[in-house]
């Protein structure tokens, strides 16, 4: 088996996390209570561990499918002057 290029790893992983249901305000307000119920609890019990860590890691995942989505409608946007995008990088030259 031959491992994918960088550049086709990544996009893969993007791709992946773009299929993930972004939270509702509500979600969110839920899962951030079970993180701080679990963050706080000074000696947590296994369940509200397991759950802490899934609450976490649902807010983590969704959270990173919005980053996923604010920069592909960033590239899309700067499509039209990718042209600048490239160059804007590039130090100056003097003629």
């Amino acid at each position: 088996m031959t491992r994918p290029h960088r550049g086709e790893a990544l996009l893969d992983y993007l791709n992946r996390a773009g299929t993930i249901p972004l939270l509702t305000a509500a979600e969110e307000l839920h899962l951030g209570a079970i993180v701080q119920e679990w963050l706080q609890h000074p000696e947590p019990p296994q369940a509200l561990r397991r759950r802490g860590t899934r609450a976490r890691n649902r807010m983590v995942s969704a959270n990173l499918r919005l980053v996923v989505m604010v920069c592909r409608r960033y590239q899309t946007a700067s499509a039209a002057s990718s042209s600048t995008c490239s160059t804007s990088s590039r130090p100056a030259t003097s003629a």
